[in-house]
């Protein structure tokens, strides 16, 4: 048997003899903040927003449009020619 098996019947008799009006009389608070009825309803249109994005509702299918926009042969040969001129210094 480990210790803390023979002790459980002498703390049960310590506690089954305790004297309860040794014990003070506690007055105990409720520290819980409900919500404001504002702050519920800011919540609640969070949530239905969340809702709305996650299903899709509102969205609409568009094409995507790349615009690259292409160096025209005069600035690709000027670009050539700042290159060799800085090769050259």
């Amino acid at each position: 048997m480990s210790t803390s098996e023979e002790a459980k019947p002498e703390f049960l008799s310590d506690v089954s003899k305790f004297n309860t009006e040794k014990l003070k009389k506690v007055e105990s608070l409720d520290k819980t903040v409900l919500p404001s009825a504002e702050q519920v309803e800011q919540e609640k249109r969070e949530v239905s927003l969340r809702e709305e994005i996650e299903k899709g509702t509102e969205l609409k299918h568009v094409e995507v449009q790349e615009k690259t926009v292409l160096p025209s042969k005069e600035e690709i040969e000027e670009e050539k020619k700042r290159q060799s001129q800085g090769d050259s210094s």
